[in-house]
């Protein structure tokens, strides 16, 4: 079922999530950058994801909601030159999260107004 077809099943005319995609960059260490194919450069050209929620009522559509930004990022690569989709976690719970749910990797960049959390990427590389 796509993310449409969901949205309109939990409920009628009603928001079941929403996410924002941007434009960001990310520092990545050389052994991060050998998994991109050896890219030269330390600072990588990224989508960002933002804004990513979902409804309380709708539970289990994140894996979905993350499947389509990633499609949506995909098709982005024609225009923008990025290597990774990004996330900034808000805390160390969703951090762990990313990592263990969804593949994400800590990167050397930390997250905007936090000394402790670390803005996570995953390739966008097929």
């Amino acid at each position: 079922m796509s993310l449409q077809q969901t949205a309109r099943a939990a409920q009628p005319r009603q928001v079941t999530g929403v996410y924002a995609l941007c434009t960001a960059q990310v520092a990545l260490s050389r052994e991060e950058r050998a998994q991109l194919g050896g890219v030269h450069y330390r600072t990588q050209p990224a989508i960002l994801l933002a804004q990513f929620a979902r409804a309380a009522r709708s539970p289990g559509i994140g894996e979905e909601m993350l499947q389509h930004a990633n499609r949506i990022a995909q098709r982005a690569l024609r225009y923008i030159g990025a290597t990774v989709l990004v996330v900034d976690p808000f805390d160390s719970d969703t951090a762990e999260m990313w990592q263990q749910r969804f593949g994400f990797q800590g990167s050397e960049q930390p997250v905007p107004g936090s000394r402790s959390l670390r803005r996570q990427w995953l390739s966008l590389q097929s």
